[in-house]
């Protein structure tokens, strides 16, 4: 990422900076060390940023990509627990008729008893009527 913040000032003079701080020849180095300091850790600063501001956009893009993709898995998960409700009233709805027809085959059972009883019964009467 490309920046246009200066990095560079143009350099005073010592006799320039004599005017500004006397013949303080230690406040005119501080300052020079100042300014060297600043022109030399200013372009590494900015680099840092600039590179910070990067990792930061690309880890805001993965999270947006990562919330989109838990919203289609919440959306997934509401649709297949609709389809689960929707089976489980299907499940009880049969789980009745199997009552029923288990109910009926008990019926069944019990008329093909009754049947078997009257057939003994039947042949009881004829082996007594006939003698045989």
């Amino acid at each position: 990422m490309a920046t246009n913040i200066p990095t560079r000032s143009k350099r005073l003079t010592r006799d320039r900076l004599a005017r500004i701080f006397g013949q303080d020849i230690e406040a005119i180095r501080a300052f020079e060390d100042l300014t060297s300091d600043v022109t030399e850790t200013l372009p590494d600063a900015i680099e840092s940023f600039e590179v910070s501001a990067s990792d930061a956009q690309a880890i805001a893009v993965g999270a947006r990509s990562a919330a989109r993709a838990a919203q289609d898995a919440a959306d997934s998960a509401a649709i297949l627990l609709a389809v689960c409700r929707t089976q489980a009233t299907a499940l009880q709805n049969m789980a009745g008729e199997l009552a029923a027809i288990r109910a009926e085959l008990q019926t069944v059972r019990q008329l093909k008893s009754a049947v078997h009883n009257i057939a003994q019964a039947v042949e009881e009467v004829r082996v007594l009527t006939i003698g045989v």
